[in-house]
């Protein structure tokens, strides 16, 4: 295969950030990590025993929410303020805070539906399996000044916001997992175009060469306009992989999108606030993911192909 494009870190730099190397020898244990989260439930336990629930009126979850995202007050103080108990509040009451999830109009729209109803169908006469031989790619937008992204959802579902666009200053990081672990970050530190993808798919490629467990594997992407020039389609195949892209507006058939949910949430937010150690806390979140988190967020994503089947919205 003729491919005109070629690594060029001069014109398309791009910083490592971590990779499946050092993800193999900094990944927590186990075994340890469940052992604190038992431990933890049962702090829970006992701290429930010690009195009734109450429960809180709309009016108090909105001014907790006001004092947290537009006070910039810590939860614990803003809790403290307006005799709210956090554990209560956030974990075990009827007050849930989650993270607002930005729904553009677009994602279920008729036609949109019908595309990944076609996807699946598709894909599912090969020999793709998101669990067994797939590496996920995508870009994240690590926010320096957050903006407010939290909103109050009815107990047991998840909250969600709908818009058009959304603008703020960022760094962008480029990404791939696997269920076998973290395979590559990178961190682009200007604006992302096909010459910057290039190269990361490039050294995400060579990384996957290193280890027979990713050898033969497709690489699942958005479809978006940097991914799929002829030449990175053309620059994976000759490289002895496969490659799959999404169809349009649906992040819940990327697994990397849960895991960049959960490196944001271990981010303090006046960590974000220091450009000069952004790389480090990203880096250690990302080292600090779980076997069995990466393979839920490939299950999770599988899951969701009988719903594009059944044409329902996801």
């Amino acid at each position: 295969m003729d491919v005109q494009m070629e690594v060029n870190n001069e014109m398309y730099p791009i910083e490592k950030v971590t990779n499946f190397d050092i993800y193999i020898d900094l990944k927590p244990s186990e075994k340890e990590a469940k052992e604190r989260k038992n431990s933890s439930a049962e702090k829970l336990q006992m701290d429930d025993k010690k009195g009734p629930y109450k429960h809180y009126k709309d009016v108090e979850k909105e001014q907790l929410f006001f004092l947290v995202e537009e006070k910039g007050m810590g939860v614990g103080a803003a809790a403290q303020k307006l005799n709210i108990n956090v554990r209560t509040a956030q974990q075990k009451c009827r007050i849930t805070f989650k993270k607002a999830h930005l729904q553009p109009v677009e994602r279920n729209r008729p036609e949109k539906i019908e595309q990944r109803y076609e996807w699946v169908k598709k894909w599912m006469e090969t020999d793709l399996d998101f669990t067994s031989n797939c590496v996920f790619i995508d870009e994240a937008v690590f926010h320096i000044n957050l903006k407010r992204n939290f909103s109050w959802p009815k107990e047991g579902s998840r909250a969600v916001v709908q818009v058009a666009r959304s603008r703020a200053k960022t760094t962008t990081i480029l990404g791939a997992i696997s269920p076998f672990g973290v395979v590559n970050i990178s961190r682009n530190n200007g604006g992302t175009v096909t010459g910057h993808y290039f190269n990361f798919i490039s050294s995400v490629l060579d990384v996957m060469d290193r280890h027979e467990q990713f050898h033969g594997h497709y690489l699942v992407m958005d479809n978006v306009l940097i991914h799929t020039h002829e030449d990175i389609q053309k620059h994976i195949e000759s490289r002895g992989y496969g490659y799959m892209y999404l169809p349009p507006y649906s992040p819940e058939l990327n697994p990397i999108e849960q895991f960049w949910s959960v490196c944001k949430s271990k981010l303090k937010r006046e960590l974000l606030l220091d450009e000069e150690t952004l790389t480090t806390r990203i880096a250690d979140a990302c080292n600090r993911a779980l076997y069995s988190d990466l393979q839920g967020f490939c299950r999770y994503s599988a899951s969701k192909f009988d719903d594009c089947l059944n044409r329902k919205p996801i």
